[in-house]
């Protein structure tokens, strides 16, 4: 006869409850990793004429502004004038070049309609959500407040004067901007830097060094979450 001890029925329900939470964790990694491996990725969306114009370019710039030191990192200050340089060669384009990439955008355009129509707006939502969704449940909340990276002289003195040059290229309150008009802004801004007076430009590059002393300080004190199954 079997002589082992009967588990009594609280031990029962306790290795009936394990069972059924593990079941559930491999149900939920094995929909997890379906869901990563068999959704289909919906198309991304075109490049625009300046998008297509600062691809051909940028390489360039990149080794004019950093010169041939591969080793040595890009700082900040030195994307940013990469950033106003192609800003300013979009500005003084000739027509034949701003020709063949208008051209290129509309037929990158016209392919990205073309991919985004085999997909219902239903299923683009889901897969957004899918793409936006937790990354679990959070077993350990978060410490402190999440530091959100420090603007640059350069990123403080467009949002001082962004709104200004908006209003002079979209005098339509009600009407949406287009993406022409939104690359027309940041030309505009970037020629706007490029004439910067001395007195603004330390006044930007102090707020700069503040907004970074904060930052450094917000990411010392700062613990992110951690997440469960």
């Amino acid at each position: 006869p079997d002589t082992r001890p009967r588990a009594t029925p609280a031990r029962r329900r306790e290795r009936s409850t394990r069972r059924s939470v593990a079941r559930e964790m491999v149900d939920s990694k094995n929909a997890l990793r379906l869901t990563d491996e068999s959704s289909p990725e919906p198309p991304k969306r075109a490049m625009t004429a300046y998008l297509i114009f600062c691809s051909k370019h940028r390489e360039r710039v990149m080794r004019e502004v950093h010169g041939d030191d591969g080793a040595r990192k890009f700082s900040r200050d030195e994307m940013q004038l990469v950033t106003t340089r192609l800003a300013e060669m979009w500005n003084n384009i000739s027509e034949k070049e701003k020709k063949e990439v208008q051209a290129k955008a509309a037929a990158a355009k016209a392919e990205y309609e073309m991919q985004k129509a085999a997909f219902s707006p239903a299923l683009l939502k889901k897969l957004h959500r899918l793409k936006s969704k937790p990354k679990g449940t959070v077993v350990v909340e978060a410490q402190g407040e999440k530091p959100v990276r420090a603007k640059t002289a350069y990123l403080i003195f467009c949002g001082k004067h962004r709104a200004a040059v908006m209003r002079k290229i979209h005098p339509e309150p009600e009407a949406k901007f287009t993406r022409a008009e939104m690359q027309q802004v940041t030309t505009e801004l970037a020629a706007l830097w490029k004439n910067i007076s001395p007195q603004e430009l330390a006044e930007c590059k102090a707020a700069a060094a503040k907004e970074l002393e904060r930052y450094k300080q917000l990411k010392a004190e700062y613990r992110p979450p951690v997440y469960g199954p």
